[in-house]
């Protein structure tokens, strides 16, 4: 959808496919296509209404705090896993890097700005 949306990697803009593609994801329950859907909406790339934009930001913030969630109970689990396996030399995990650059906006942060939160 956002290829479509932007025109962007070689795929020409149309509003209507990102719409389309944007809509399939959020059936899924995909926060960013929830998020996009709703700027969608209210730009008036489609005739929905700021309405239907809120209830779609307020979708994205529901699933995104749903996936965090998610994210910290695995990391709870990975952290218990790896005090465990201090002494364990396969653990494929030591020896990540770690992230140097703080990470890109949430799509919570996002909805609750489209939201004037």
């Amino acid at each position: 959808g956002w290829c479509y949306h932007h025109g962007r990697h070689g795929v020409p803009q149309n509003h209507r496919k990102a719409v389309e593609w944007y809509t399939r994801a959020a059936q899924q329950d995909h926060a960013g296509a929830w998020l996009n859907l709703g700027v969608c909406y209210e730009q008036g790339v489609v005739d929905q209404g700021v309405n239907a934009a809120a209830e779609c930001y307020q979708r994205a913030v529901a699933l995104a705090d749903r996936d965090e969630a998610k994210r910290q109970q695995r990391t709870q689990r990975t952290t218990t896993d790896d005090d465990d396996n201090k002494s364990d030399d396969n653990n494929p995990t030591r020896n990540l890097p770690t992230r140097s650059t703080p990470p890109p906006p949430s799509t919570r942060t996002l909805a609750h700005f489209h939201l004037g939160r």
